[in-house]
């Protein structure tokens, strides 16, 4: 093997994986709490992984259309790979990362194994920042409607959805810090530990982490003022009903004197 290809998708943000194991009639080659790998020949790997990811190594386009198909209609319908990462082992004198390669002197499981998470994380954060995006999107159009506009716009019914929604996206990425955890195997060896680093630089994860939460908060700041001004609105609701309520028994009052 002089050249393989990584491809790595993301399917679903999570998957129940001993429900996997009875997808595919070959046995698992290794099956752990967050991922189960399959090996199909020699140096040819599926590696699925319990926070939605699965990554395809060095497979035949038709093995790996397959795969893809089964984990397709595994997942949930309103699903839909919506990232993945493609990326190249070659062999060479020694480790060096590069843009879209990777150059390994002894390729092993292990180091394939390493790769392939990197990349798994890669295409489960980039599903994250897309999430992130959107509400980061919605809330730039109430705030651009509250200062053209003076107010917001929207029923209380499409505000409390949209509150709900970055309330959820919010929680979604606070439980996906897992996807910055280094591998066990780089914590006795050092060579292994490179790789990672390496890996994890290349595709900048911390960085992109980092950016991820900065957009949360700026949502979270237009959340808490858009629950603050539909909180006004509602009272300046209950305070008219009630000054309409006054007057109307006034009328009914100066109503009855005049009989």
């Amino acid at each position: 093997m002089d050249r393989a290809t990584f491809r790595a998708y993301h399917l679903t943000e999570a998957l129940k994986l001993t429900s996997v194991l009875n997808l595919f009639p070959e046995k698992p080659f290794r099956a752990s709490g967050t991922e189960v790998v399959y090996r199909f020949g020699r140096d040819q790997y599926l590696i699925i992984y319990n926070f939605g990811s699965m990554v395809c190594f060095n497979l035949d386009p038709p093995r790996e259309d397959q795969a893809l198909s089964v984990m397709r209609q595994f997942v949930s319908p309103k699903d839909e790979i919506v990232t993945s990462e493609e990326f190249v082992l070659e062999i060479g004198p020694r480790l060096n990362v590069e843009f879209r390669r990777v150059i390994l002197d002894k390729p092993t499981f292990e180091k394939i194994q390493i790769i392939a998470l990197v990349l798994a994380q890669s295409t489960a954060l980039e599903y994250f920042e897309n999430l992130a995006n959107q509400a980061l999107q919605q809330s730039g159009t109430i705030s651009e409607m509250l200062e053209k506009e003076g107010k917001i716009g929207k029923k209380d019914s499409e505000l409390v959805r949209f509150i709900g929604f970055c309330l959820n996206v919010k929680q979604k990425v606070i439980s996906s810090t897992y996807l910055l955890d280094s591998p066990e195997p780089t914590w006795e060896s050092q060579v292994l530990e490179q790789l990672y680093l390496q890996m994890a630089d290349m595709f900048e994860l911390r960085e992109r982490y980092r950016t991820l939460e900065y957009k949360l908060k700026i949502v979270q700041e237009t959340v808490e003022i858009i629950s603050d001004l539909s909180r006004t609105r509602s009272m300046w609701y209950v305070e008219i009903t009630i000054v309409l309520l006054i007057a109307l028994e006034v009328v009914l009052f100066v109503y009855e004197l005049a009989r």
